[in-house]
């Protein structure tokens, strides 16, 4: 899978949350990080704890994209596929359907509760 498909997830879902907050008042939200939006959208009960892991796996995955990494350190797909003793192209399409997944089940929320 191409890096750009993991920063476009990525940041598709940060937009979504953003816009979510935003239009519930939080404007405090604007230009916060991926993080701090999955971790409101869980405490607001948006997100439950396991959309919040599939997500976070997102966002980690496209740290590892997007900013430099020594070769073969840890999380990236080099090394992945060394410890799993798989082909790196196994570990990245694995991670494309995850990707994938967390796209849809965001998609399949449809519009997140309001903030109460």
């Amino acid at each position: 899978m191409s890096d750009s498909y993991e920063f476009a997830t990525h940041t598709f879902i940060e937009r979504i949350l953003a816009a979510k907050f935003y239009a519930s008042g939080r404007d405090d939200l604007e230009r916060a990080g991926g993080q701090s939006l999955l971790r409101e959208a869980r405490q607001c009960g948006w997100i439950t704890d396991a959309e919040f892991d599939q997500f976070d796996r997102v966002r980690q995955l496209r740290n590892h994209s997007v900013h430099f990494r020594r070769p073969f350190a840890a999380g990236t797909v080099d090394r992945r596929a060394i410890q799993q003793e798989r082909e790196p192209e196994q570990i990245a399409e694995d991670d494309a359907r995850g990707i994938l997944a967390a796209v849809f089940r965001i998609l399949a929320k449809e519009a997140i509760p309001e903030a109460t």
